[in-house]
């Protein structure tokens, strides 16, 4: 009976005597030169033009968030995370699909919503400026505001 640490012995010899053995590897072959091919992208159609351009003016990020219907009538939501040249990565926060990734074709949208309260913030900042201004001459006009005089109290 063999000994535990002769057992060991022989199964690393076992191992180790076919991982040295010579061996003849085939030869690469030379790389052949490389063809000159036009790598031009498909121009987009005109509505996909306007999906691309809508994309580039939502941008990307959490904060990003859009709700897209596709030619095949499926709906979406959710939010840009990148966008390319033909396609945009959508990542759904649908119900069944959250986190889910999917990357679209600017020709397979129909119909792309920016979700969420779009708010032009200088439009406010003017309109509160004006109103503003406005009660500042109204109360102009009146002049000061004069109280009765209140009793005394002892």
């Amino acid at each position: 009976m063999c000994k535990r640490s002769q057992l060991s012995a022989l199964l690393f010899a076992g191992l180790l005597v076919p991982a040295t053995e010579a061996r003849v590897l085939p030869q690469p072959s030379p790389p052949s030169p490389p063809q000159q091919t036009a790598s031009v992208a498909p121009a987009l159609s005109a509505e996909a033009e306007k999906i691309k351009a809508g994309v580039a003016k939502i941008g990307s990020g959490l904060k990003a968030r859009v709700k897209i219907k596709l030619q095949d009538g499926t709906k979406l939501q959710g939010f840009i995370s990148e966008a390319s040249e033909q396609t945009f990565v959508v990542v759904r926060t649908d119900d069944r699909h959250i986190g889910q990734s999917l990357e679209i074709a600017y020709s397979d949208v129909t119909e792309l919503k920016a979700k969420g309260v779009s708010i032009d913030w200088l439009r406010v900042a003017a309109g509160t400026a004006k109103g503003l201004q406005l009660m500042h001459e109204i109360l102009k006009d009146i002049g000061p505001i004069r109280l009765p005089p209140q009793p005394r109290r002892r």
